[in-house]
């Protein structure tokens, strides 16, 4: 089964993140700031 992600990156502190593409995303996981920006859509297997 494949799960379609988006994946974030935050200017802040420069990091990626991904979450599942039905989230809605208010803010940075690791910084909470809300300077982030969607990079891409992609998938991965769920094993």
């Amino acid at each position: 089964m494949k799960l379609l992600i988006d994946v974030y990156y935050c200017e802040s502190c420069e990091e990626e993140f991904a979450v599942n593409k039905d989230r809605e995303v208010v803010c940075c996981p690791h910084c909470e700031s809300q300077d982030i920006e969607k990079s891409y859509t992609g998938s991965h297997s769920r094993i």
